[in-house]
């Protein structure tokens, strides 16, 4: 059985914050944290670390947020074989998060708009294929 994801991936930028912006106003913190995400990403990653064999679909773009956006996948060992690689930025996330555990997060899409149901070829959807 194999699990198929067709989703986002995004790079995640989290930044820790006494308090979260509102607007007009800047917030500063100590740093932040560049980590991979995206629904779709996250998902892949939890069911091939659960043990499931996992293959991905999506988009990310040519460009150094991608490899942030893609490591937690290549980590947990998902197949990245109908990953495509666009020509549009890849997708990122700003996530501001205070100290209550509370966010506000802005996505700029990028490649993720540029998806498509084609790169899952229709050998790929079996009986034995979750999608």
């Amino acid at each position: 059985m194999t699990v198929l994801v067709f989703g986002s991936v995004v790079a995640d930028l989290v930044f820790a914050l006494p308090e979260l912006p509102v607007p007009g106003h800047t917030v500063l913190g100590p740093g932040y944290q560049a980590l991979p995400g995206g629904k779709g990403a996250n998902q892949a990653c939890v069911a091939a670390l659960d043990g499931a064999a996992v293959a991905f679909a999506g988009a990310v773009g040519a460009d150094p947020l991608a490899e942030v956006a893609l490591a937690g996948m290549r980590a947990a060992k998902v197949d990245l074989g109908r990953l495509a690689v666009v020509a549009a930025p890849t997708a990122c996330a700003a996530v501001c998060v205070n100290p209550a555990g509370h966010n506000q997060i802005a996505v700029g899409s990028g490649a993720n708009l540029l998806a498509r149901a084609a790169q899952v070829e229709d050998a790929a959807l079996t009986p034995a294929t979750i999608l």
